[in-house]
């Protein structure tokens, strides 16, 4: 099956400036099969350098920092990283946003 995901902000700079990637999956995977594909084949990386800081994406397996919204729904009210993923489902992944 295949995924569209939409990396934001500086997620899609660490992604390449892709605007979406197109990503291959068995069919019966998760968010999380989705995330350790995104890191082991497209360099989504545990950390990001945001002006004299780092930014950490991931400690270990534990998402940090991170939005995921499948299909307009963050994964949070569904079933978290075991969330189920569709053949045309889309993926947003978003850093926190704050303010005012």
């Amino acid at each position: 099956m295949k995924v569209t995901v939409r990396p934001f902000l500086f997620i899609r700079d660490a992604l390449g400036d892709q605007r979406e990637i197109e990503v291959k999956l068995n069919s019966s995977a998760t968010i999380s099969d989705l995330l350790t594909t995104l890191r082991r084949e497209y360099g989504l990386p545990d950390e990001i350098p945001i002006g004299r800081g780092v930014f950490e994406l991931f400690h270990g397996n534990e998402v940090r920092n991170m939005v995921i919204l499948k299909d307009g729904r963050n994964i949070r009210f569904l079933e978290g990283m075991e969330t189920k993923l569709e053949d045309g489902a889309e993926i947003a992944l978003f850093p926190p946003v704050v303010g005012g």
